[in-house]
């Protein structure tokens, strides 16, 4: 794909400014025969998803900048972020939703090269689909190119082997078979470098005390710790300006 292509993609709502980041695409159809198979599943499913109390962390990481929503399922953080923003999904319901909020959108594969301009986007937004894609560092190599210089990419992570999954009997894999991935600190910090980010900071989502005070409390104690006891938890990274893809990287 040309990424370079003068003509600019279709966007939902298309405001002045906006469509000028995405390129064409091949097609808008959403087609089974068009995708891999960890893709179709997702083509006709609706996904609501409820707002994560900590969100409230990371959205002054956001700024008044326009987003771009990777996976922005039925606009549940996306109609929180600034006018020119937009979220990419693959899924016909969800972007139905998002229109019907008068949110705009472009379909997309996240499992292929994005359809949108290099360096355009100052903040990406991507909640819990790094777990669900086929390669997790080509969509990162992807969100890095799309980023202006010094641009952060918010992303948000389940957590495979919490003690809060331990004691419900909550089984990872089994009980989420579109999760093909799991992630610990560690991982996700290398993986990160490998593909040009710096991790700036890590909040977490508490499952079973959801007061006030033990979510800030979470914010506050060592991030090693609080991976046992969340449900999940957010990484908030930034792109580097020199290409660290090709280097190895001690953490």
């Amino acid at each position: 794909m040309d990424r370079s292509a003068s003509d600019p993609k279709s966007v939902q709502g298309n405001p002045a400014g906006v469509a000028t980041k995405f390129v064409e695409l091949a097609s808008m159809e959403t087609s089974p025969g068009l995708y891999g198979e960890t893709t179709r599943p997702y083509l006709e499913l609706p996904q609501p998803v409820a707002e994560l109390l900590s969100f409230r962390f990371v959205r002054p990481w956001l700024g008044s900048l326009p987003v771009l929503d990777l996976g922005c399922a039925a606009g549940t953080y996306l109609r929180h972020f600034s006018p020119g923003s937009v979220g990419i999904d693959v899924s016909r319901p969800n972007l139905e939703a998002c229109r019907r909020l008068g949110l705009q959108t472009a379909l997309a594969d996240l499992n292929q090269d994005l359809p949108v301009e290099s360096s355009s986007y100052e903040v990406i937004f991507c909640s819990h689909v790094l777990e669900h894609v086929d390669a997790p560092i080509h969509l990162l190599r992807e969100c890095r190119r799309i980023l202006a210089p010094t641009g952060n990419l918010v992303l948000g992570l389940p957590i495979e082997n919490s003690l809060v999954n331990r004691v419900r009997g909550h089984r990872y894999f089994l009980h989420h078979p579109g999760h093909l991935y799991s992630f610990s600190l560690e991982n996700i910090q290398a993986l990160l470098a490998k593909a040009g980010f710096e991790v700036l900071r890590f909040y977490f989502e508490p499952r079973i005390l959801r007061t006030q005070w033990w979510l800030d409390l979470m914010q506050r104690l060592p991030s090693s710790a609080m991976y046992t006891f969340a449900l999940g938890y957010w990484v908030v990274a930034r792109k580097r300006s020199e290409d660290l893809s090709a280097v190895g990287v001690t953490l």
